[in-house]
């Protein structure tokens, strides 16, 4: 025969609670690995790569620009020269810009070949370029 007492219904629900709660924990953290995985596969990826490169550049491009024309402003320059240097910068750091990007895009689009590929590389490509920090 079970003997049923008061003091033993706080102990089982607090033993039930703790089992659920290790068990959520446990879950939890399995799936969290699980997408930590996954993210590095594709940050390990050719085109997230080409992502972040790209990304790269053209905050370098912006970051050079915005400092040599602050230089330029503290040497002396009016407003006016720092932003009329910084249009003739522009022009020239575009177009190192634009090769380098062309050999990226050289490599994301071929010709032809499996859609369902180029697309998942695209997709890499995009996350790569959000991804950068």
């Amino acid at each position: 025969m079970i003997v049923k007492s008061k003091r033993s219904f706080p102990l089982l629900l607090a033993l039930g609670i703790t089992l659920f709660l290790a068990v959520y924990f446990w879950l939890m953290a399995a799936f969290r690995n699980d997408v930590r995985s996954v993210q590095k596969l594709k940050e390990n990826n050719t085109a997230t790569q080409l992502g972040i490169e790209y990304s790269q550049l053209s905050s370098a491009l912006q970051a050079d620009l915005w400092l040599r024309a602050a230089n330029s402003l503290e040497a002396g320059k009016s407003v006016a020269e720092c932003r009329k240097e910084m249009q003739d910068s522009w022009k020239e750091d575009v177009s190192v810009f634009t090769k380098k990007v062309a050999l990226i895009e050289k490599t994301l689009m071929p010709p032809d070949g499996d859609k369902k590929v180029i697309a998942q590389s695209w997709r890499d490509y995009a996350f790569g370029i959000k991804r950068t920090p």
